[in-house]
Protein backbone atom coordinates (compact mmCIF):
# COMPACT_ATOMS: atom_id res chain seq x y z
CA UNK A 1 0.00 0.00 0.00
CA UNK A 2 1.18 3.43 -0.44
CA UNK A 3 -0.74 5.99 1.47
CA UNK A 4 -0.74 10.03 1.53
CA UNK A 5 -1.17 11.37 5.16
CA UNK A 6 -0.70 14.37 6.91
CA UNK A 7 1.84 15.14 8.82
CA UNK A 8 -0.86 16.56 11.61
CA UNK A 9 -2.70 13.25 11.61
CA UNK A 10 -2.50 11.67 14.83
CA UNK A 11 -1.87 7.68 15.09
CA UNK A 12 -5.64 6.74 16.42
CA UNK A 13 -6.40 8.50 13.20
CA UNK A 14 -4.06 6.62 11.40
CA UNK A 15 -4.86 3.45 13.14
CA UNK A 16 -8.81 3.89 12.65
CA UNK A 17 -7.96 4.39 8.74
CA UNK A 18 -5.60 1.55 8.66
CA UNK A 19 -8.72 -1.12 10.89
CA UNK A 20 -11.50 0.36 7.63
CA UNK A 21 -9.25 -0.39 5.00
CA UNK A 22 -8.12 -3.22 5.74
CA UNK A 23 -11.68 -4.52 7.62
CA UNK A 24 -10.10 -5.54 10.90
CA UNK A 25 -11.76 -5.10 14.04
CA UNK A 26 -10.57 -2.68 16.63
CA UNK A 27 -8.99 -5.68 19.37
CA UNK A 28 -7.13 -3.38 21.85
CA UNK A 29 -3.72 -3.10 22.63
CA UNK A 30 -2.75 -2.38 18.61
CA UNK A 31 0.05 -0.15 18.62
CA UNK A 32 3.24 1.16 16.29
CA UNK A 33 6.78 0.49 16.60
CA UNK A 34 9.13 3.23 15.98
CA UNK A 35 12.36 1.14 14.69
CA UNK A 36 16.27 2.00 13.70
CA UNK A 37 17.82 0.91 11.11
CA UNK A 38 18.26 -2.65 12.04
CA UNK A 39 14.31 -3.10 13.40
CA UNK A 40 15.21 -2.79 16.90
CA UNK A 41 12.16 -1.41 18.39
CA UNK A 42 12.69 2.44 20.12
CA UNK A 43 9.50 3.47 21.15
CA UNK A 44 6.25 2.04 21.12
CA UNK A 45 2.37 3.89 20.68
CA UNK A 46 0.22 2.42 22.30
CA UNK A 47 -3.66 2.60 22.05
CA UNK A 48 -4.14 2.49 25.74
CA UNK A 49 -2.00 2.44 28.90
CA UNK A 50 -2.38 -1.38 29.19
CA UNK A 51 -0.43 -1.44 32.76
CA UNK A 52 2.53 -3.13 31.13
CA UNK A 53 4.87 0.27 31.25
CA UNK A 54 7.40 0.42 34.06
CA UNK A 55 7.62 3.58 35.95
CA UNK A 56 11.15 4.82 34.14
CA UNK A 57 9.56 4.29 30.93
CA UNK A 58 7.01 7.39 28.86
CA UNK A 59 4.16 6.40 27.96
CA UNK A 60 3.03 7.17 24.23
CA UNK A 61 -0.66 7.24 22.80
CA UNK A 62 -1.78 6.97 19.75
CA UNK A 63 -4.74 9.62 20.56
CA UNK A 64 -1.65 11.97 21.79
CA UNK A 65 0.93 11.38 19.13
CA UNK A 66 0.85 12.97 15.39
CA UNK A 67 2.62 11.29 12.86
CA UNK A 68 4.60 14.74 11.91
CA UNK A 69 6.63 14.31 15.55
CA UNK A 70 7.62 10.81 14.36
CA UNK A 71 8.99 10.98 10.51
CA UNK A 72 11.79 12.05 10.21
CA UNK A 73 13.43 11.24 7.17
CA UNK A 74 12.91 9.44 4.41
CA UNK A 75 13.30 5.54 5.14
CA UNK A 76 12.50 5.50 8.32
CA UNK A 77 10.64 2.18 9.12
CA UNK A 78 7.62 1.86 11.08
CA UNK A 79 5.26 -1.50 11.81
CA UNK A 80 2.02 -1.31 13.12
CA UNK A 81 0.71 -4.57 15.17
CA UNK A 82 -2.85 -4.99 13.83
CA UNK A 83 -3.15 -8.70 15.46
CA UNK A 84 -1.78 -8.04 19.34
CA UNK A 85 -2.55 -11.79 20.49
CA UNK A 86 -0.61 -13.06 17.29
CA UNK A 87 1.73 -10.91 17.10
CA UNK A 88 1.57 -9.87 13.49
CA UNK A 89 2.37 -6.45 12.01
CA UNK A 90 2.72 -4.36 8.89
CA UNK A 91 6.31 -3.08 8.06
CA UNK A 92 5.96 0.41 6.92
CA UNK A 93 8.43 2.67 5.36
CA UNK A 94 8.64 6.11 4.99
CA UNK A 95 8.91 6.64 1.21
CA UNK A 96 8.26 10.30 0.39
CA UNK A 97 8.08 13.36 2.89
CA UNK A 98 6.24 15.76 0.47
CA UNK A 99 5.79 19.76 2.12
CA UNK A 100 2.70 22.23 1.75
CA UNK A 101 0.33 19.33 0.66
CA UNK A 102 -2.22 19.07 3.67
CA UNK A 103 -4.36 15.79 3.11
CA UNK A 104 -7.49 16.19 5.26
CA UNK A 105 -7.75 11.76 5.89
CA UNK A 106 -5.34 9.69 4.60
CA UNK A 107 -5.52 8.87 0.83
CA UNK A 108 -4.70 5.64 -0.57
CA UNK A 109 -2.43 5.72 -3.53
CA UNK A 110 -1.15 2.26 -4.98
CA UNK A 111 -2.78 -0.89 -3.32
CA UNK A 112 -1.35 -4.16 -4.76
CA UNK A 113 -3.04 -7.53 -3.29
CA UNK A 114 -5.64 -7.56 -0.69
CA UNK A 115 -4.78 -7.23 3.20
CA UNK A 116 -3.71 -10.34 5.09
CA UNK A 117 -6.41 -12.13 7.22
CA UNK A 118 -6.29 -10.10 10.73
CA UNK A 119 -6.31 -13.48 13.15
CA UNK A 120 -5.09 -16.46 11.89
CA UNK A 121 -7.73 -19.33 11.72
CA UNK A 122 -6.72 -22.86 14.02
CA UNK A 123 -5.50 -25.32 11.79
CA UNK A 124 -7.46 -27.99 10.77
CA UNK A 125 -5.49 -30.52 10.85
CA UNK A 126 -4.28 -29.98 14.40
CA UNK A 127 -5.79 -32.08 17.23
CA UNK A 128 -5.29 -32.36 20.76
CA UNK A 129 -3.94 -35.70 21.83
CA UNK A 130 -2.48 -36.93 24.91
CA UNK A 131 1.77 -36.57 25.81
CA UNK A 132 1.07 -40.48 26.25
CA UNK A 133 0.03 -41.10 22.79
CA UNK A 134 2.78 -42.30 20.37
CA UNK A 135 6.16 -43.69 21.22
CA UNK A 136 8.27 -43.80 24.42
CA UNK A 137 10.88 -41.02 24.63
CA UNK A 138 13.40 -43.80 24.24
CA UNK A 139 12.28 -44.85 21.59
CA UNK A 140 12.42 -40.91 19.62
CA UNK A 141 16.03 -40.98 19.81
CA UNK A 142 17.55 -40.18 16.12
CA UNK A 143 19.59 -43.43 14.97
CA UNK A 144 19.61 -45.31 18.00
CA UNK A 145 18.47 -48.40 16.42
CA UNK A 146 22.39 -48.35 15.21
CA UNK A 147 24.08 -47.54 18.08
CA UNK A 148 26.27 -50.65 19.37
CA UNK A 149 28.13 -49.50 22.61
CA UNK A 150 31.15 -51.61 22.22
CA UNK A 151 32.31 -49.51 19.39
CA UNK A 152 32.50 -46.38 20.94
CA UNK A 153 36.33 -45.75 21.12
CA UNK A 154 36.91 -44.34 24.57
CA UNK A 155 40.16 -42.78 23.36
CA UNK A 156 38.26 -40.55 21.43
CA UNK A 157 36.73 -39.38 25.39
CA UNK A 158 39.47 -38.31 27.37
CA UNK A 159 40.45 -34.88 28.25
CA UNK A 160 43.72 -33.66 27.71
CA UNK A 161 44.95 -31.28 29.91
Amino acid sequence: MEILVDADTTFQQFHEWLLERCHYQDLRNHRFLLCDDELRVERQICQTDDGTTSVDEDLYLMDDCVLGDYLEEERQTRAYLFDPAGHRFFLMEVSELIFGQPVDEPQLRRSHGKAPLQLLEPEEDAVDTPATTGPAVDELMYGDEDFAADELDAEGFEIDE
